[in-house]
């Protein structure tokens, strides 16, 4: 099974008016609900 992530736009949700939170390494921070749903895809392989 493959699964391709689109980080823009799913796992780190875009706004137009709002800009993403930043962790502290720099990087944005992951949706829960998109997180959840892709350990729910991984755990059932």
């Amino acid at each position: 099974m493959l699964i391709f992530l689109d980080i823009d736009g799913v796992m780190v949700p875009a706004k137009g008016w709002k800009a993403p939170e930043m962790l502290s390494d720099g990087f944005p921070a992951f949706s829960n609900k998109a997180t959840n749903a892709l350990r729910n895809l991984v755990s059932g392989m």
